[in-house]
């Protein structure tokens, strides 16, 4: 439900310019997305303390998603008039195998939270470098150092407890609920790592975050530029999806890519119209999980074992809120090309557009 209102609203934001109706709907979008992170770490806890946390290993370039995390704190800094300086050791690895989007999570909680508890023209920088290397498993150190308003030693025995915030008004001022930094710990545990804290009031904090990683070498580094949409107009898409609001979301998005469109509102109905369709008549599917009739695993698996050509070559991505490790996994054992969390968002959509279906397409066949 938080995804369809957040979608929904982008929607609206998108068509209603510059008008009074913009400013309303962009505090909803802030609080929707307040309450949707807010939710996503109270599960993300759940999980990693019921020992049901499992973590990807997958191939990225450290200096890729390093530049991620820039630049979605850049914007963060620039807004509070902070200073953000970025410095990683040119001499490490081009290449780790781990789990990329856990050790983003990481690296943001920390250093939302430098940003968000810094002064006026303050700076916030990070820092990486390689600690060790051996059998072929390197030591990664990220340090991100603040000149915020640092916290007390009583306060730092207790950091990484849950509902924990300094300040008695920090969630009203600051927004959160204090569950930030436990989750920070328990995932860097979880992955064999250690994280210290270093801070005194007034002076800001360091926060030295130590993760294994094994080291893949490749010569070439992928790029990780804007998605290119050429050759996407005009191929034809099977959305499915259950959900009103998200299938008008993604219907919207497609629509602007220049697509041509058939939706289905459950697996059977999608199963039924690829079945029924010409060879070739759909380049790509989006394909929900969780819906009525026949699920997502359920219609790809259908479709995967017809007997035509295009069941077995026609890229399949998977929509769902539900992002975990073991929820990728399901989707990949299913048959699925690709795993795409909720909420819908242009920009997640485009990629995977340019990615199957792009004239510059990346052979992941």
């Amino acid at each position: 439900l938080m995804n369809a209102i957040i979608g929904l609203n982008d929607i609206i934001m998108e068509e209603c310019g510059d008008t009074e109706i913009y400013a309303y709907a962009k505090d909803v979008q802030s609080a929707a997305k307040n309450l949707l992170t807010i939710i996503n770490d109270i599960l993300d806890l759940s999980k990693v303390e019921a020992g049901k946390m499992e973590l990807l290993n997958v191939n990225y370039y450290i200096k890729v998603m390093a530049d991620e995390i820039i630049g979605i704190m850049d914007m963060a800094a620039s807004q509070n008039g902070l200073i953000l300086k970025y410095e990683c050791d040119q001499t490490i690895p081009c290449r780790y195998c781990g789990d990329d989007g856990r050790i983003k999570q990481i690296l943001i909680n920390i250093a939302g939270n430098a940003v968000k508890y810094n002064k006026t023209d303050g700076s916030v920088e990070i820092r990486c470098r390689q600690v060790s290397e051996e059998e072929g498993t390197a030591r990664i150190c990220f340090e991100i150092a603040d000149t915020g308003q640092g916290m007390s030693r009583e306060f730092l025995e207790h950091i990484f407890e849950p509902f924990t915030q300094e300040e008695s008004g920090a969630r009203t001022t600051y927004q959160g609920v204090g569950l930030g930094m436990t989750i920070t710990k328990r995932l860097v545990d979880h992955m064999g790592g250690t994280i210290q804290a270093e801070s005194k009031p007034g002076t800001g904090s360091i926060f030295t975050v130590i993760l294994p990683f094994k080291v893949v070498y490749q010569e070439k580094q992928e790029e990780n530029g804007a998605p290119d949409m050429a050759g996407v107009a005009g191929k034809h898409v099977l959305l499915v999806e259950d959900n009103d609001l998200n299938r008008e979301i993604a219907e919207y998005i497609l629509e602007e890519s220049g697509m041509k469109i058939t939706s289905a509102v459950n697996g059977q109905e999608a199963v039924d119209l690829f079945k029924e369709s010409e060879l070739y008549t759909y380049q790509i599917i989006f394909m929900d999980i969780m819906m009525p009739v026949m699920d997502g695993h359920e219609a790809t698996r259908a479709i995967r074992s017809l007997d035509r050509p295009d069941a077995a070559e026609i890229p399949i991505v998977a929509m769902t809120a539900n992002a975990f490790a073991e929820d990728v996994q399901a989707a990949k054992d299913a048959g699925m090309n690709e795993h795409m969390a909720k909420p819908i968002e242009p920009e997640n959509i485009n990629r995977a557009l340019s990615r199957w279906l792009g004239d510059s397409r990346e052979q992941n066949r």
